[in-house]
């Protein structure tokens, strides 16, 4: 878990550019996890990450990528 969050992290600060970074390790394995890193998401600008457990038969990488692109911006 740990090792995931610190490779979100990683992506985040070499790419200053992307709001965004996701972890995949085996996208075969059910629960596929997936570790998620926002830039920005807090006042102060600072990072949060958090790991999602998607069955497989469910999972769509390319699906999402365009949810989180999509409302990625929307507060809840």
């Amino acid at each position: 878990m740990e090792a995931r969050r610190q490779r979100v992290l990683a992506a985040l600060a070499e790419r200053p550019g992307i709001r965004y970074a996701v972890v995949v390790d085996n996208p075969d394995i059910d629960p596929v996890i997936v570790a998620l890193g926002i830039r920005g998401a807090m006042p102060d600008g600072s990072f949060v990450t958090c790991e999602l457990r998607v069955p497989l038969t469910k999972f769509d990488p390319f699906l999402l990528l365009d949810l989180i692109a999509r409302y990625g911006g929307t507060v809840h």
